[in-house]
Order: structure tokens, then C-alpha cells, then sequence
């Protein structure tokens, strides 16, 4: 999948509707920037709700793998980071 986007004087540009919906990027989701070299890579953010919501499928029985050690460190990162945010904007 090869896109062009382009950048605004802010900053900003936008996701492309067939990568949101392969990453499964809602409004208000956070997404991450990972630097690879050379190369800018984009992911969805794990937070401790995604990782709440996975648990909660695996354990209905619903047919997901349940999160990975990874993934909720990543979330409880995430999670951190944005409670520091929040409380220095305070």
C-alpha cells in the first residue's frame, strides 16, 4: 500500500481511509510514530482499555489470542504518558 499525503504548515496530514480501517483507527484514537532508520513507521497505540477489552474477548471465548506481555507494557505506557500529559496541562 503505497500513499501520498501531504504535510500542513501545523504539521498535520491525513491517514488514509484504507490504512485507518486496517489499523482499526477510530476518531480519538492515539496513534504512534516509530522511528525504523531512515523510515517512519505508524501504529495504533495500545492503551489499557484495548488491553482490558482484548482480555475481556479472550476470556468469553471469543476467537482472539489473548494480549501478549508486550502489549501490556505498551498499554500501561501509553496510559502513563497520557495521565502525565493531562496533569501537566492542569
Amino acid at each position: 500500500m503505497d500513499m501520498i499525503n501531504t504535510v500542513t504548515t501545523k504539521g498535520t496530514t491525513t491517514i488514509p481511509k484504507a490504512i485507518r480501517e486496517k489499523l482499526d483507527i477510530n476518531p480519538g484514537d492515539k496513534v504512534q510514530f516509530l522511528e525504523n532508520g531512515d523510515d517512519i513507521l505508524i501504529k495504533k497505540a495500545m492503551t489499557l482499555a484495548d488491553i482490558r477489552a482484548m482480555s475481556a474477548k479472550y476470556i468469553r471465548g471469543k476467537n482472539i489470542t489473548p494480549p501478549t506481555n508486550d502489549e501490556i507494557k505498551e498499554g500501561m505506557a501509553n496510559q502513563a504518558v497520557e495521565r502525565y500529559e493531562n496533569a501537566m496541562k492542569s
